[in-house]
């Protein structure tokens, strides 16, 4: 393997001032420069277009965790998660196919029984058959792919919105008869502790788990369905690298690279505002090229050195690609950190066979 490998040089001869997109005298940008997103990207690997999971795909995961249930002797799952890092704290419930609100949802998933997933209140449904006018029809040859039961909280004392889990939560689970069943938190680590009380004192008899080792062992391994998914996943990451590369020249500046690679990966089916980030300046060793986010702009120069950190998600599959830009030809301290990590790398493959 070159070291090379580990970097993108752009030769700087010619190259002119450049940002990613120009903007009116409103800051808006016109409408000629405007791309809708791209609905359907022909890609290699069966990875294009708008990728969904098959019923048998979801049947296979929920026969897998019960029967990790099974085997740690628990008669139901408590599962939960939040929008924090970049969503990626909502990956159990994405799994399970949940669907998602954009504050913190719960789901009860008995070993013998159907889901029950947790609205918040009345007024604001995150179920789009809780909507006035009645659930809208299935696309025609799209039966359900997971069957749920909603349930809906009250709103916290003294908020307008503000459900309160906890005491839906119990009572579904003294329905299901399990007010001293062995249940299973996913997970402790992010569970709100108002809530983990009030499962403890509406059920004094139940005995409770962290049961996150369940759901982790049927993740790590991945179906042929979402081996698709990490290949989209990065081929979005690929996209917004190619912007960045497109983006770096002499005169613009790591936030036209940044919103460049950001604008790219959702166009190739990523979340707008993803996970970006982009440092720049003269390679110096160990002080040189923090990443930012959005708040600054530095013009670029002959010589920097570009770091990006290219973060894509496709429906919970994440890629981070990470591949220095320099601008002219790199310094030997920079190609002695490349060299660095092309070991790394090579040995961190080694441990994979």
């Amino acid at each position: 393997m070159e070291r090379r490998d580990f970097l993108k040089t752009i030769p700087i001869a010619g190259l002119a001032a450049a940002g990613a997109c120009s903007h009116n005298a409103s800051g808006q940008v016109p409408a000629s420069q405007m791309v809708k997103r791209k609905a359907n990207i022909e890609m290699p690997n069966g990875a294009g277009g708008d990728l969904e999971f098959s019923k048998a795909e979801y049947e296979r995961r929920y026969a897998g965790v019960r029967a990790g249930m099974e085997a740690a002797k628990l008669d139901a799952l408590v599962v939960t998660g939040t929008r924090e890092w970049h969503l990626g704290d909502l990956g159990n419930l994405k799994y399970l196919g949940t669907p998602l609100d954009w504050t913190r949802t719960y789901m009860v998933l008995p070993i013998d029984r159907d889901p029950i997933v947790f609205n918040r209140v009345p007024g604001f449904p995150i179920f789009r058959e809780l909507s006035p006018g009645g659930p809208p029809p299935l696309p025609e040859g799209k039966p359900p792919k997971v069957k749920f039961k909603k349930a809906i909280s009250k709103p916290r004392d003294g908020t307008r919105f503000s459900g309160d889990h906890g005491p839906s939560i119990v009572k579904a689970l003294s329905e299901l008869g399990l007010s001293r069943g062995r249940i299973g938190i996913v997970s402790m680590r992010n569970i709100p502790a108002d809530v983990m009380i009030a499962l403890k004192d509406g059920l004094p008899g139940a005995a409770f788990e962290d049961a996150e080792a369940i759901l982790r062992a049927m993740r790590y391994y991945k179906s042929a369905e979402e081996q698709a998914f990490l290949r989209r996943s990065g081929y979005i990451a690929d996209k917004g690298f190619e912007a960045a590369v497109r983006t770096a020249k002499v005169g613009a500046s790591d936030l036209d690279v940044f919103y460049a690679a950001d604008y790219a990966c959702a166009q190739a089916g990523g979340p707008a505002g993803g996970f970006q980030l982009i440092g720049s300046g003269k390679w110096g060793g160990k002080a040189s090229n923090v990443l930012i986010a959005p708040g600054s702009a530095r013009v670029l120069e002959a010589g920097d050195v570009i770091n990006p950190e290219i973060g894509s998600d496709y429906q919970g599959y994440f890629t981070q690609l990470s591949v220095p830009i320099s601008l002219g030809e790199g310094s030997d301290e920079l190609y002695k950190a490349l060299e660095l990590c092309t070991e790394v790398y090579a040995f961190n493959l080694s441990q994979m066979k």
